[in-house]
């Protein structure tokens, strides 16, 4: 990244009982950066240069460890950019004096780079008799909008518009492409896409009508690969952020960021923005959540989540919630029951209200609806509708609540029915309801309760 007389690296490994590292946390890109960036901040803090200054006075004419050519290099333009934007130069330099409040504040600014390569790849192009185009490749699309990006990059190469473009990828009979890895993808497809569209512009320039079956053409980009310069091939950029830190409670905010990349050519303005912004998140969750510490008095972590970068109560220590109606749950913060509970009231509940006593003998009534608690009994009022008799008026007399039970037949009524019980062994049958359901539900199709 930076001009130096001498460059020494050094990689350790450590056996651990944790998962073993690989690309995202093993020496590279990420935690290479970190440190070289660290150590150039504090270079600048004792130097009394201010770092930006201090980065571009080391930039480098050629690669600092293989010495070869630059393709571009667009840091310094970036870092130019970005500190005219983030109001660079207005902040106090010094640490540990800016203050809002409580919060000390504190700015930032670190470089970015990442290297942009390229695999060969193989591509098919058709020209279809309709007037329309259609691409296969054996290209993956993991939700990064890869798709997309084909069809653009075809439809430019092609100077037609996307609408007459189709692509065609996660088929291995198209031929060998490069994997969706590395950040590599879009460059190696795009590369094979492009050299199969001037192919086929140059056959269909000669003025052959175009047969039933099309025309196709087929690209390969392994001797093009083969015949490039050997140069330093990177993307840049130049990262800036404000951050709070709340010295009574340690409570970390990421109150603003800005990012300027030179990243070469852009396919797709949407999809770009979403992984530059993604990899800034990354950035901070890297950054706070690296390493997970305990609050030894609650058990929680000091960073549970981007919303929470820790937030520590010391009036609550050691000491725990407890949960409605139950045991402290161990090795969870208190502030977890806390929301359990405001969920609980949310949906009806709350403490619990001594009931006025009533006359058992007194028939139940349906539940008020303005009363807490009125949703779940709605709710089970629906469920038992589904249980009950087809006969909702026999149902609410079997509950108590029917305001006009229907008379018991008559003699010549059960003689005419045999099957028909006589209403003492009806009401043997008929089995006093509980207290938890002294009523019963009735269908959407029957009359009001009483």
């Amino acid at each position: 990244m930076y001009d130096a007389d001498a460059h020494r690296t050094a990689n350790h490994v450590v056996r651990l009982d944790v998962p073993s590292p690989t690309f995202m946390r093993a020496p590279g890109e990420a935690p290479g950066s970190f440190a070289i960036e660290s150590a150039l901040d504090e270079l600048a803090e004792r130097c009394g240069v201010d770092p930006i200054e201090l980065r571009l006075r080391n930039e480098p004419e050629a690669g600092p460890v293989s010495g070869l050519p630059f393709s571009s290099r667009n840091l310094a333009a970036c870092f130019r950019e970005g500190a005219r934007r983030f109001g660079w130069a207005e902040r106090d330099p010094r640490p540990g004096i800016r203050r809002d409040g409580r919060w000390l504040l504190g700015t930032g600014t670190a470089a970015a780079s990442f290297g942009a390569g390229a695999s060969p790849s193989t591509a098919l192009l058709t020209a279809e008799a309709d007037g329309t185009f259609t691409v296969r490749i054996s290209a993956a699309d993991l939700g990064t909008g890869a798709r997309t990006a084909l069809t653009l990059v075809a439809a430019d190469a092609l100077e037609v518009t996307p609408e007459r473009v189709r692509v065609r990828i996660g088929d291995s009979d198209f031929g060998p492409a490069m994997i969706a890895g590395g950040s590599m993808g879009t460059r190696s497809w795009a590369w094979a896409i492009t050299e199969a569209a001037r192919e086929l512009r140059e056959r269909l320039a000669l003025g052959p009508a175009v047969p039933p079956e099309g025309i196709t053409v087929r690209s390969d980009t392994t001797e093009a690969l083969g015949a490039l310069a050997q140069k330093e091939r990177h993307s840049y950029g130049a990262q800036f952020a404000e951050v709070a830190v709340d010295t009574a409670t340690g409570e970390v905010r990421v109150r603003r960021m800005l990012g300027i990349f030179a990243a070469g050519r852009i396919v797709n303005p949407l999809t770009a923005r979403n992984q530059l912004v993604g990899g800034m998140i990354w950035g901070i969750s890297m950054a706070l959540h690296e390493e997970a510490v305990r609050d030894r008095a609650t058990g929680g972590l000091y960073a549970p989540d981007l919303a929470r970068l820790p937030r520590r109560h010391p009036r609550r220590r050691g000491r725990r919630r407890r949960r409605l109606g139950g045991r402290p749950r161990p090795g969870r913060p208190g502030r977890d029951q806390g929301r359990r509970r405001d969920r609980h009231r949310r949906r009806g509940g709350g403490r619990r209200q001594r009931r006025p006593a009533r006359d058992r003998r007194a028939p139940p009534q349906p539940p008020d609806p303005s009363r807490p608690g009125a949703v779940g009994a709605r709710r089970r009022e629906r469920h038992r509708c589904l249980t009950s008799p087809p006969s909702c008026t026999a149902g609410w007399r079997r509950a108590g609540t029917s305001p006009s039970p229907p008379s018991s037949p008559s003699a010549a009524a059960r003689r005419a029915d045999p099957a028909r019980p006589s209403p003492s062994t009806a009401r043997a049958r008929r089995s006093a309801p509980s207290p938890a359901a002294a009523w019963r539900a009735r269908c959407t199709s029957c009359a009001p309760p009483p």
